[in-house]
């Protein structure tokens, strides 16, 4: 599912190219424009270093999201918080970045209390306001393994940046 690229710089150069894609099908299709979502799995430091490498090359901000500002165990506020900070990314044109994504977007699980039917809900919430997204979002997660699947099929390219761990 995923590909494996060893170095940083070759992940940097193939995101830079899948923008530039979506760039030029967005001047075609500007009603169905989305920015490309690119999913890392790896090292913190190798995400960080590709978000920061690709955002200066688009010369373009880039905005880290903070999990623990966003998510909120009053219901509805993770969903507030979230709408807030990918309407301001947007209007920066931002290359938004969500490290430990497998966090915010884990697998929505069978409903057995009002706790999970609120968490499927931010899910959910994501997925559909990530599908209008119009910068680059880039994932990071240590692994893909406990991510949503609807989630992963939307992802434009899956990459694990480094060598394997044996």
């Amino acid at each position: 599912m995923s590909e494996r690229i060893e170095t940083v710089a070759e992940v940097v150069k193939r995101v830079l190219h899948l923008a530039a894609q979506r760039e030029v099908a967005a001047r075609a299709l500007p009603h169905a424009a989305r920015g490309p979502h690119v999913m890392i799995i790896g090292h913190a430091l190798d995400l960080l270093t590709v978000s920061a490498s690709v955002a200066s090359a688009l010369g373009r901000p880039m905005i880290r999201v903070d999990l623990g500002a966003v998510a909120s165990k009053y219901i509805g506020e993770t969903e507030k918080n979230l709408s807030r900070l990918l309407m301001l990314a947007e209007a920066a044109g931002a290359v938004l970045l969500f490290d430990e994504a497998d966090a915010l977007f884990g697998r929505r699980g069978d409903v057995k209390d009002a706790h999970d039917r609120y968490a499927n809900i931010e899910v959910s919430y994501l997925l559909q306001r990530l599908e209008t997204f119009g910068p680059l979002v880039i994932l990071g997660a240590a692994r893909c393994g406990n991510l949503d699947e609807a989630f992963v099929r939307r992802l434009d390219w899956v990459v694990e940046v480094g060598r394997a761990r044996g």
